[in-house]
Formats: C-alpha cells, structure tokens, sequence
C-alpha cells in the first residue's frame, strides 16, 4: 500500500466521492473466459480465422448479462499455452473456461467446443461441428447458445437476438474483415509500421466493397483509423470516424458495436449531448463488453467526471487485466485530481504491457511534475518526433518549466499550467480562462488536484474560474449520469 508522504491529505468533499456503480453494470453470477482456439489445420495462414472465431465467441457471450467474460487481450496469452485448465481458471478468477479447435479446408471448416469447470476439468458440454465454411456463423450462435444453457443462464428474447453473430451477404467480407482485424492488433499496434497500416486499410476496405451492408465493415475501417490514431497522435485519422459511423449506422441502426462507433465518433467532435444516447443504448444492450465499457470511461473523463470514468476503468481491468488502455486512462485521469502515487502505479503497469508512444510522453510528464528531471530528460532523448507532436511539445514545456528555462519552455508550448510553473502568474491565468473552454484537462477536479497550478490557488480569480467550473461540474453529473 502506498504511504501518503507530508501533511494528511484534507477528506474528500461529498461532491468528489467516487460513485458507486450505476446499476446498467451487472451483478455477475457466472464467469468464463475463451481461450483462443487452437489452429489444427496446419496452414498458419489461418490464425487470423481462429483468433476471429475466439473474438467473436467472447462478443456474443458478453450478452449474457450475468455472465463475466474475460476479454480477448487477456486470453490471447493462453495461446498454445500448456497450463492446466484449473491453473488457468486460477489465475483468471472463472469458473468454466470454453476451449476448442478450428480445421479449414477450402469450402469445409470442423469446429471442436468443449465448456470445462476449472475447479475439477470436468466437461460441462463438448461438441463438434462439421459444416460448410458459410455456417461459420450458425455454429458460433450455437455454442453461445450452449454455453447459455450449461451455465443455466437466463437467455432473453433480448440477448438471444443480440448475441447473434452479424453475418455478412458476402462470406468473403467477413474473412476481409477478420484479416484487418488482426493486422491492426497483432501486427500494427506492435511494429507502428505505416505499411502494416495500409495492408489493414485495404482489407476493411474490402470488405466494404463486397459487402456495403455488412456493420463489421465499418467496424473494421474505424478501428483502423483509431488505431492510427493511437500510435502516431494525427487528428486526421479521427476526422474519418464520423462519417465511417454514419454509414454503419445506416446499415445496422440496432447494433451495440456500431453505437458505440457513432457515440465516441460524437465525443471526439465534442458533441456531448449528441454522443451519450448512443453510449448509453450500446451499454445497455451490451454492458460486459469491454470496449463499450472503454469508450463510455473516455466520455466521463472528456467531461471532467474523473470519478465516474474510473468506475468504468476498473470495471475494465475486472474483465481485461491486460488492458493497457484502461490503466493508462485511469492514470492521467488519478494524475489530473492529484492522485500521484496511484497514477504512477498504473502508469508502471501499461509500461509493462505496451509501452506506447503515448505512455512515453505522459510518463516523461509524470516524472517532469513530480521533479524526477533524469528519468524525465532519459524518456525525452527517446522521444520520436513523429507520434503525438503536440502532446510531446507540452510535455518538453513541462519539463523545461520545472528547470526553469522559460525560453526552452515557451518555445514549446504555451498553457496555464507551463506559465504557472514558470511563476508568470499573469499570464497563467490570463491563459487559464481561455484552456477551460478549449483543454479538456482543465475543469473543476483538475483545478483542484492538478499540482502545476498550486501557485494561483491562492487568488481569488483563480477562485472565480473554479467555481464557475465547478458549477458544470454538477451540471454534467446530474445530466449525463446513468441511473
């Protein structure tokens, strides 16, 4: 446990308390994860096809609102893994783990299911499949179905009919898809490689063209453009969202995953009155899946509501302790209330998971705010200019601020918090009224927390902008909470 270093830390006002989970989070009475299944076929050509068989299981199964579905980051691990099943049930905290095997031959697939209990290894359910490739997504709601049934969960007109797997017109658009898919994930998020990118642009791109009505097209287009987003900072890979949403919508209005798209397509163009009915609608529909859980932890922290996002980030880490995003959000958003100590743990965790472009800027942010000036200049030499230019040139104004440099530090980046720390007071604040209305990291918790700014607490037309935040602050809890 972390010790608090100086004086007590002041108890939290009852407008700061974190809150508890709203009730569209599920009380869990089962819980499973899918471990990846296993490619028999011989041609490794075809783990795409497996891993897209593994993802799509665990999509259909966190219907099932009472079942707890670790999420497919974390299981990926498991791949070829030689753990028991009862080690690996021990280690994920599940009771049943659901295993198998694909075999692809031209126009024939065999799929092997088997639902196991890890407390003994016992199988709860086995089945095998033997179809045409085109009943790929029959077989996948079957065993959704089967799992259901075993588990004796209550299978609802609603989730029986969500839980279906999209199936496209054209199969060939959904192997497309699976292949950009898996590019992005296994390929571009760890190389960064601009022609990695471009192969996974072409086959969402594909998919599109040989099916203009299949959501998962769109799906895949988005995630692309996000991912580009995530390695190289560039606003422009966002500005495609919108219209990528618009089109899927139009073609699958019901869909979790394609609300979700649209909602955090609205986020990013700051239209928050806009973006949280569909937020809200995917995370009713589907409120274990991990990406919803995600993009609805992003839309709180866009509005300042850091502890309403951190439900949401914890909730995540329950389903996916793998997922590097969830730790990386809930640190800079512990980070912006003064929560340092708890930010640095996380922060410590997503370098030992996915050591981002972004991770290296904030962490080099982290340790420049709390005087660590070597590991902070160590992280800076490593810095490639052509991911997150602007992020990267408010963290070298950070730093050049707390060495003092006001030079260094203007020349970089000029914000309230870098004219704080260079003790031009005037200016700060000056700049203060201008970053509430235009950086999302400046409101009412962040005002409070956020340890660049302790030098203007004092004035009282820093008190002025507070209170005026926090007044938005209380607004947006009440207007934009779940239950």
């Amino acid at each position: 446990m972390w010790r608090q270093s100086g004086p007590a830390p002041r108890p939290p006002a009852a407008e700061e308390k974190t809150p508890v989970k709203p009730s569209v989070l599920p009380t869990w009475s089962r819980s499973i994860a899918v471990l990846p299944f296993k490619n028999i076929g011989g041609d490794p050509e075809q783990e795409y096809f497996c891993d897209g068989i593994t993802e799509q299981l665990i999509s259909n199964l966190t219907h099932l609102r009472e079942l707890k579905v670790i999420a497919r980051t974390t299981v990926m691990r498991y791949k070829n893994s030689p753990k028991d099943v009862r080690q690996i049930g021990k280690e994920l905290g599940v009771g049943t783990l659901l295993e198998g095997s694909v075999q692809k031959a031209g126009t024939r697939i065999r799929i092997n299911a088997r639902l196991v209990d890890t407390t003994d290894g016992s199988y709860l359910w086995s089945q095998s499949y033997d179809r045409k490739l085109e009943d790929i997504f029959a077989v996948q709601d079957e065993v959704a179905r089967e799992v259901a049934r075993s588990l004796e969960l209550n299978l609802t007109g609603h989730a029986a009919e969500s839980m279906k797997t999209p199936e496209p017109a054209n199969p060939e658009a959904y192997d497309a898809y699976l292949k950009s898919r898996h590019i992005i994930d296994a390929i571009y998020m760890r190389t960064h490689d601009e022609q990695d990118f471009q192969k996974a642009m072409a086959y969402a791109k594909r998919a599109v063209a040989l099916d203009p009505s299949y959501p998962l097209a769109y799906i895949a287009l988005a995630y692309a453009y996000e991912g580009r987003y995530e390695v190289t900072g560039d606003p422009q890979a966002r500005a495609h969202l919108y219209p990528i949403a618009k089109q899927a919508l139009a073609v699958a209005p019901d869909s979790a995953a394609v609300q979700s798209v649209m909602g955090y397509a609205l986020l990013q163009r700051g239209e928050y009155d806009r973006a949280f009915p569909y937020l809200k609608k995917a995370l009713e529909s589907n409120p274990n899946n991990k990406d919803t859980l995600l993009l609805f932890g992003v839309f709180y922290t866009y509005l300042g509501l850091y502890h309403e996002a951190e439900v949401f980030y914890s909730r995540i880490i329950e389903l996916d302790p793998l997922e590097y995003h969830a730790y990386l959000n809930r640190a800079i958003d512990r980070f912006f209330v003064g929560e340092l100590k708890k930010a640095e743990a996380d922060v410590e965790t997503v370098a030992s998971l996915n050591p981002t472009p972004l991770l290296q800027n904030f962490q080099t942010f982290l340790y420049a705010q709390t005087g660590r000036m070597k590991k902070a200049r160590r992280l800076i030499e490593s810095f490639d200019p052509r991911f997150f230019p602007t992020y990267r040139k408010w963290t070298l104004a950070i730093y050049w601020a707390k060495k003092g440099n006001a030079a260094k530090a203007l020349g970089y980046f000029r914000s309230s918090d870098v004219y704080a720390l260079l003790g031009m007071k005037e200016e700060a604040l000056k700049q203060l009224a201008v970053d509430v209305k235009e950086n999302v990291r400046f409101n009412y918790l962040s005002l409070k927390g956020y340890p660049a700014l302790e030098s203007l607490r004092d004035d009282p037309r820093f008190a002025e902008i507070l209170a005026a935040e926090k007044r938005k602050y209380e607004a947006r809890k009440i207007r934009y909470r779940l239950d």
